[in-house]
Order: structure tokens, then C-alpha cells, then sequence
């Protein structure tokens, strides 16, 4: 178990560009009240019909405060003052097992970075956990909010969690797991990136998959489940030999749309692969699961023509941006990091009456994604349309 208390900002110290704040301080604004009479509701009421906001803030105080509460919030953030209002700790627990920890790390960096953008103050307590434990046997804060780095093998214990608890998943989509409105879920649809990436095709369709991989076999799965026109599968695993067996001769896929459900590693092997046996197929189509600058590295340009990948669109303020960055965390390919930011992003601006910084909101009790198809290039993606007649359903 580790431990980390953040309760005050730590200086940025990074280059300003149009990616990162500028190491300087920002200016502060006092309010100073050089009025001799005193203010009492009504006149309060008054400055804000009349929107004299300053002289409104000047005289607020510990006694009235109370009564203005969400308008004087509002100016806060209009004006970047600090809170006359007590503090309250922000307290956050992290859960993964021992085997997801890197990502437990990852997701641990996101989250500092957020509520350093939001100078407050907060408690984030990072729980290691055997991989034997499952998440319905653990005892809860029931202050905290508690986020859960489950996979799908642990979707089964999800759903015996404590009803008063405040639960949120990032790792896993609310369609998962049925009847779990006490759950909040961040997770990916798969099945709509599905949907919208195979509206660019228009030939038969090969699958590779990896055996071993659970998500890997449910993204097949869906496929399946939701695809009438014949599907070739090509079930892959980590030996060499298995993959010549099934390029090796094979024609066919020189006509074939690829769907790659195979993670980075083996996805660049397959397209590497390719050329050797002479196939070059019209189209290579995959989901998040290949989203990530690690393509860029793994596989050559000319491997990667006409690969299309479906994925979320991020956006976030600079100042969260920056701040991770100064952690060494890019928020842009990991989709996980942002999907723990916009749930406690929905969180906080709950429980404190305070404005979002995020656009995604929860539809349920599920983030609903805007979703984007991109095309890789030699040195990285660029956005694509969709044309109006290939819109149709699956």
C-alpha cells in the first residue's frame, strides 16, 4: 500500500510552449472593502441584481457567506479568488491488483494532475492488492471515492459492491455488467467504435485475434454477435509458426478488410509480416485497443498504409495537460488516465457545486465518448469523415 497527501501545488518547472504552462506565477486579485457601512442580505441581493460583483465580493464575510453560497462559488471561479469557505479534503482511493499496478501508477499521476489544476487540497491512498483479492471483500471508506482498476475477469465481483459506497470503474464499460446503477463506469464502447469503424468497408472481412487475450476474444466476439455478411477468423498466439500458417499462401486477404483485435506488440507484428507473403490488403481497420504513439515506433510507414483506427477524442484543459506532463504522463493515448479524469471530474463538480473542466458527461451511469476514426500516416494521425451513404447500422 502507498500512501500520497497533496495539499499544496508544486512549482511547475517546465519550458512554456503551447503544451505547458508558464513556469511564472499566475497574478493574484484581492478584494479590499473600504466601505465604513455595513452590508447586510438585501444589499448583497442588490450588488448582484445590479452586477457589482466587487463590491458584492467586498463585503462578504464568515457570517453571510452561507446564504450566497453557490453565487459566490460562481466568482470564484470567474475571478480565480481564493475561498473564504473551509477547505474540505478531497479523498480519493485507488484499488488495482498487483498484476494492473503500472496502470495503478498511470492513473495515480492523471488524477495528482487534476487536482493540481484545481488547487485543492486532496488525499489520493494507492492500494497494491494480491491478485487473489476480489473487490467485493474489501472494507470501503464511505467518504472516499474509490476507484476500481478491474478487468473483465473481475466483472463478476463488481456487482456485490457495498450499495452506500461511491464507486467508479474506468477500466470497464457499463454494458458489461447488468443491473449496476450503484456503479459508475468509464470504460469503452466497443461495440460503437465497432459500429462506426466498419462503415469503411466495403469488403469481406478477415479478424485476427490473440487467443489469450480476454479482450482481445470479446471485441471478436461482437463482431460476431452483430456482423451478418461471413467473417474469417484468425485466432494468432505468441509463436512465430502460427502466424505463417495462416499468411502464408493466402490470397485471399489481398481482398480482404483486416480487423486487428490484437494488442500493439502483436498488431505490428502482423502488419510487418504481410509484405513478406505478398499481401497487401485494401483496407487494416482497428479499435482503442491499437490506439497509441507506440505504432509509430513498432511498425514502418509503409506497413501502416491504409490503417484506419477508431478511438476517443480527448480534450482537456492546458493546465491539467501541463501538469501531467511535468509528472511525465501524456494523457493523449491512454485512454484509461482520461477516463479516471472525467469521472472525478463529474465527482467533484457534484459534490462541491463547482463548474466541470471536462466536456464528457455521464449518460447513467456511464461516460458517453465522442467518437473518432483516424488514419495513420508517417508521423502520426489525421481525422477522418465518414461519407453519408456508408453510415448505415451494423
Amino acid at each position: 500500500m502507498r500512501n500520497f497527501i497533496v495539499a499544496i501545488l508544486i512549482p511547475l518547472i517546465v519550458g512554456a510552449s503551447g503544451r505547458f504552462l508558464s513556469p511564472l506565477p499566475l497574478p493574484t486579485l484581492t478584494i479590499i472593502n473600504l466601505d465604513p457601512y455595513e452590508c447586510d442580505s438585501k444589499c448583497l441581493e442588490n450588488f448582484l441584481q445590479n452586477e457589482q460583483y466587487f463590491s458584492f465580493l467586498a463585503h462578504l464575510n464568515n457570517q453571510n457567506i452561507e446564504q450566497f453560497k453557490s453565487q459566490y462559488q460562481h466568482l470564484l471561479t470567474l475571478f480565480h479568488l481564493k475561498s473564504l469557505l473551509p477547505e474540505q479534503e478531497v479523498q480519493i482511493a485507488l484499488y488495482c491488483h498487483y498484476k494492473t499496478r503500472s496502470i495503478c501508477n498511470h492513473i495515480a499521476k492523471a488524477i495528482t494532475s487534476y487536482y493540481l489544476a484545481r488547487q485543492t487540497n486532496f488525499t489520493l491512498q494507492s492500494n497494491i492488492i494480491d491478485n487473489n483479492i476480489t473487490f467485493d471483500t474489501i472494507n470501503y471508506e464511505p467518504e472516499s471515492l474509490n476507484i476500481l482498476i478491474a478487468t473483465y475477469n473481475d466483472s463478476k465481483y463488481l456487482k456485490d459492491l457495498p450499495p452506500n459506497g461511491h464507486f467508479f470503474i474506468p477500466t470497464l464499460h457499463a454494458s458489461v455488467i447488468p443491473n449496476s446503477e450503484h456503479l459508475y463506469f468509464g470504460g469503452i464502447d466497443y461495440t460503437a467504435q465497432l459500429k462506426k469503424l466498419l462503415q469503411l468497408n466495403k469488403h469481406r472481412l478477415a479478424v485476427f485475434y490473440l487467443k489469450n487475450s480476454t479482450l482481445s476474444r470479446y471485441l471478436t466476439q461482437i463482431i460476431q454477435n452483430n456482423v451478418d455478411q461471413p467473417i474469417k477468423l484468425y485466432p494468432v498466439d505468441t509463436a512465430y509458426g502460427n502466424l505463417k500458417h495462416y499468411l502464408q499462401n493466402n490470397r485471399d486477404l489481398n481482398s480482404s478488410a483486416i480487423l486487428l483485435n490484437t494488442p500493439p506488440i502483436k498488431t505490428s507484428l502482423i502488419l510487418s509480416q504481410l509484405p513478406l507473403y505478398a499481401i497487401e490488403p485494401p483496407i487494416k481497420l482497428s479499435t482503442q485497443i491499437n490506439f497509441t504513439a507506440k505504432l509509430f515506433s513498432l511498425i514502418q510507414p509503409n506497413n501502416r498504409k491504409e490503417l484506419y483506427i477508431t478511438h476517443i477524442s480527448p480534450s482537456y484543459p492546458k493546465d491539467i495537460d501541463a501538469y501531467a506532463s511535468f509528472l511525465e504522463e501524456d494523457l493523449f493515448y491512454n485512454w484509461i488516465d482520461y477516463a479516471s479524469l472525467v469521472g472525478i471530474d463529474s465527482f467533484f463538480a457534484a459534490m462541491h457545486n463547482a463548474p466541470k473542466k471536462l466536456k464528457e458527461e455521464f449518460i447513467g451511469n456511464q461516460i458517453n465518448y465522442e467518437i473518432q476514426i483516424s488514419k495513420t500516416l508517417p508521423f502520426g494521425f489525421v481525422p477522418v469523415q465518414i461519407a453519408p451513404e456508408n453510415r448505415e447500422e451494423f
